[in-house]
């Protein structure tokens, strides 16, 4: 199996691009690094000055330069591709030289599967001395547990630290906030606490074995999260990531 890695930065080149066929047909022209910019003509794209490039329906055997960095558009008729899909994959591959991306500052990142410790926001009230209810967003839920840990301030000493763990887990979805309400045992805090006080902090979670990559490799496009694969052979393509996951 060919060993891949994220690219920590995203090539920006001012270069010129041409084509080898004519186009057949073009509903509009768009960025490569910015698909969220449409144009019904050629032009520059005003994120970035790349040359805009068109969607789809490109002659067979049609291909691109850009600064050095050649792309081939897909030769039609492969068993089993679509021709959405093939023209996506050449808008989404570049091949570079090592040099090439050494000089433009393009770094490459291993994939690897490791632990995380992830933070969830919280804010609520202490509802005794002894016990805080805080709200979690209905995303963050399933993350968390009785037996967590959570730490914040309450109004009453927001210099003293309160620590605790979570000890019950609504199943009820508030409809307005989309929270679900949670209750914690505080185990330290400040002396003389007062009920109905704000609280606010967070709990600590621990993701087992996920899949990580520097925040630095994703491009957010407005559609959509993007990182850069770089094949053994030198080839860049563009895959949709989900993060938070």
């Amino acid at each position: 199996m060919k060993k891949v890695a994220i690219v920590s930065a995203v090539v920006v080149v001012f270069v010129h691009v041409f084509f080898v066929q004519v186009v057949l047909a073009v509903p509009y022209w768009t960025c490569p690094m910015h698909p969220q910019i449409h144009a019904d003509k050629p032009g520059e794209c005003p994120i970035c000055h790349m040359k805009l490039v068109p969607v789809k329906d490109y002659g067979v055997g049609a291909a691109a330069q850009i600064g050095g960095l050649t792309s081939s558009a897909a030769r039609g008729g492969s068993v089993g591709t679509s021709a959405d899909a093939q023209e996506l994959d050449h808008r989404a591959m570049v091949s570079a030289s090592p040099d090439q991306l050494r000089l433009s500052g393009v770094r490459k990142i291993a994939v690897e599967k490791m632990d995380l410790t992830s933070h969830i926001p919280i804010s609520g009230r202490l509802i005794s001395p002894s016990t805080v209810a805080f709200q979690v967003y209905e995303s963050d839920v399933r993350y968390v547990k009785p037996g967590l840990t959570f730490r914040g301030t309450s109004s009453f000493a927001p210099d003293t630290e309160i620590v605790g763990h979570i000890g019950s887990v609504d199943s009820i979805v508030d409809p307005t906030s989309r929270t679900i309400r949670v209750v914690g045992q505080i185990s330290k805090g400040p002396r003389g606490l007062i009920s109905e006080t704000t609280f606010s902090g967070d709990i600590e979670v621990v993701l087992k074995n996920v899949t990580a990559i520097p925040e630095s490799s994703v491009l957010h496009t407005g559609h959509g999260d993007l990182a850069y694969l770089v094949h053994e052979d030198g080839r860049l393509m563009a895959k949709p990531v989900q993060l938070g996951q």
